[in-house]
């Protein structure tokens, strides 16, 4: 089944295409989009979500265009980004059963699930948000998305600032979790450790999607970095040449 189908996506910030044409469909997986920053990571995530129009190209989720989406739908849709999306002087236990009763949920519900989330993500929960470190801020603000089971997370870049300790207790937590995930990172070794597919993304393009598997063996490789770099080392050229035509 595609959660996800893209085709032919291109955008465009003033007189930069940040998005050149780019493809690729999202099954019940976690899918890791991997590339360095400004590659157009968030850039996709925000125009799938229909928070940000494209140029040109076609969006779907669950086989509709974000603007068709229902209010119940989109609740069905969690997304952790980068930036701090909690309320910082309340609780632990209060931010997440707040957001659960704001989507929806009864008030024992969202108690139900917050007490069972806070458990799973080892945090404490009678502490403010503010109180609490990177890492356990990173679990908070997935935590809050969880509550109301979504059908469809995506992920911006979860780990960063994390230290490995609290990557580690992330990336098993996302492991546990069975619903489709999209994941972005420019952190090579969780998306081989974690993601099912890739696709490496680079100036605003799709230069290939494979398991991370298949990925280093296809490029006779030790791990996903090296034969990240070695994607990257072969499409340059390619790429510059490509971007000075547009």
């Amino acid at each position: 089944m595609r959660i996800i189908s893209v085709s032919d996506l291109w955008k465009r910030f003033n007189s930069e295409w940040v998005l050149k044409g780019i493809s690729f469909e999202v099954k019940r997986e976690i899918f890791g989009f991997i590339g360095p920053n400004g590659a157009g990571k968030t850039t996709t995530i925000r125009i799938v979500l229909g928070i940000l129009n494209a140029n040109r190209g076609s969006v779907k989720i669950f086989g509709k265009k974000p603007s068709e989406l229902s209010v119940e739908e989109r609740r069905r849709i969690g997304y952790v980004q980068q930036r701090i999306s909690f309320e910082p002087y309340i609780s632990v236990f209060e931010n997440i059963w707040l957001y659960g009763y704001l989507k929806g949920l009864s008030k024992d519900e969202a108690k139900e699930r917050a007490l069972k989330l806070i458990n799973e993500f080892d945090l404490e929960p009678n502490k403010k948000a503010v109180e609490l470190s990177i890492g356990q801020r990173r679990r908070l603000q997935i935590a809050r998305e969880l509550v109301y089971k979504p059908d469809l997370l995506f992920l911006d870049e979860p780990t960063i600032g994390l230290d490995v300790e609290s990557k580690h207790k992330l990336l098993n937590i996302l492991r546990q979790l069975e619903i489709p995930i999209f994941f972005t990172t420019h952190n090579l070794w969780e998306a081989e450790k974690l993601c099912d597919r890739v696709a490496i993304i680079h100036q605003g393009q799709i230069l290939t999607i494979a398991s991370p598997k298949s990925l280093i063996r296809e490029t006779r490789s030790e791990n996903l970095e090296e034969a990240y770099l070695k994607v990257i080392k072969n499409e340059t050229l390619n790429i510059s040449k490509y971007k000075n035509n547009l």
